[in-house]
């Protein structure tokens, strides 16, 4: 029921966002200090059975989907939660953790978003605003959502051309913005002392790739700051050390200066972008850029951390330009197919670039569909690719795109595809037997 960032959650840790641990602390004070996590894990249950319910029907009233074809969706939306495939099942409703919250309140966001673009409506638009920052105050994660609800508001203008209402829009969108920001900060000053509102996490997260890909003896001259340095030669030091103790010194620098592979492997993108980036974040270097967390727990050295690891982080971004493109790239790349190749990951990256190059392709032939008839059914699909992608585009900022973290839109994207299919042979069908 509980895994390793469980307790962060049960004691409202400063690292994460307010909602999901305000609800254990709704659902300690209704059910008591002993089972209450466990009536927290059947709300699970029944609201994932409910969403992908929900979901499902939207999907099946606006693309008019026959039993068979409705039954695949909803087998293919629950399977995150419930499925024979290991690679694919998150035991989501089984944990205490925002992923199985986060994954029906992102379910029921898509199927009002569904309905709205099928059935334009001010009032939807509204829904859609809200749920969105709900979810984001769950799961940070989520903030690419954000995008979509700006172009959901532009699509409304776009079908309407009501100003008026779309003004309207941007001006509740604003309040529901600054209202997030005031929750968080009032949540960690309730809570901690502190008036934030952003998680101290993020610096953490967005050094890693930079540790990752920088050159201790080169970087280290782009600082003056003397805290800067001393943290960043601390951290060098301790990768170094970490390095050794995970086996990972057998990794030389034979692609460039700054990007470790075996010397044994040929260099393709798989080795760089797949294997090693991921064993190097699992065994050094996440768990070194991670352990300031674990040495003071004052809040405020929390936040502190966070801004010096933000602001390291960013310069060597902006030394390592190049190269972190590279790496951005290649881990979306190669992360893109994985959902349905399972652990075939030896073909991913060659299946990345097909399936990445499939989607491009289909969300700008629709999308130019779409501009020339304006039927909505030619916007939706480009919609999702970009749901998809915009989830990808964020994680890979920080890491690598974890299956835990782009289940939501792999999903997704999944099931659009086979709706998308479904489209095609049916109006082929229909041209050959008019």
């Amino acid at each position: 029921m509980t895994f390793g960032d469980s307790q962060s959650y049960i004691i409202n840790h400063i690292i994460r966002t307010p909602s999901y641990p305000l609800w254990l602390d709704f659902f300690e004070f209704l059910f008591g200090t002993e089972d209450y996590l466990l009536c927290v894990v059947y709300f699970q249950i029944i609201i994932s059975f409910t969403s992908v319910l929900f979901l499902s029907l939207v999907l099946k009233k606006y693309f008019k989907l026959g039993k068979i074809t409705f039954f695949l969706i909803y087998l293919i939306l629950i399977s995150p939660v419930y499925s024979p495939f290991t690679y694919i099942k998150q035991n989501l409703v089984n944990q205490i953790g925002t992923d199985s919250l986060t994954y029906s309140l992102f379910l029921l966001y898509i199927g009002i978003v569904t309905k709205t673009i099928f059935k334009l409506n001010f009032k939807g638009l509204i829904y859609i605003l809200f749920i969105s920052i709900l979810i984001v105050t769950v799961r940070p994660q989520f903030i690419f959502l954000y995008i979509i609800d700006v172009i959901l508001i532009f699509y409304y203008w776009f079908k309407s051309k009501n100003i008026h209402k779309t003004i309207n829009l941007v001006l509740m969108f604003t309040v529901f913005l600054l209202s997030a920001s005031l929750y968080q900060r009032t949540y960690n000053y309730f809570f901690h002392g502190v008036f934030s509102s952003i998680p101290p996490l993020i610096g953490t997260q967005l050094l890693v790739a930079q540790l990752y890909l920088s050159n201790p003896s080169l970087d280290i001259q782009l600082f003056h700051d003397k805290k800067q340095i001393d943290f960043l030669k601390w951290l060098y030091a301790a990768i170094k050390i970490r390095e050794k103790e995970a086996s990972l010194s057998q990794y030389i620098n034979d692609i460039m200066p700054y990007v470790p592979i075996k010397k044994s492997e040929a260099v393709t993108l798989e080795n760089i972008y797949w294997t090693h980036y991921m064993d190097a974040w699992r065994a050094c270097y996440w768990k070194v850029a991670a352990v300031c967390y674990l040495c003071n727990p004052a809040e405020q050295s929390y936040i502190e951390s966070d801004q010096l690891k933000t602001s390291i982080a960013l310069k060597l971004m902006k030394a390592n330009y190049f190269e972190f493109i590279k790496l951005y790239l290649g881990t979306i790349v190669s992360w893109m197919s994985y959902y349905w190749s399972g652990y075939y990951y030896h073909y991913a990256n060659l299946l990345g670039i097909i399936y990445t190059s499939f989607l491009i392709i289909q969300a700008v032939i629709l999308t130019f569909i779409f501009l020339r008839t304006r039927k909505t059914l030619f916007f939706i699909f480009p919609l999702i690719t970009t749901i998809h992608f915009a989830n990808y585009g964020l994680i890979a900022l920080f890491e690598p795109i974890l299956l835990r973290y782009s289940f939501y839109t792999d999903t997704l994207q999944l099931v659009f595809q086979v709706l998308f299919l479904r489209y095609i042979v049916i109006s082929v069908f229909f041209k050959l037997f008019k």
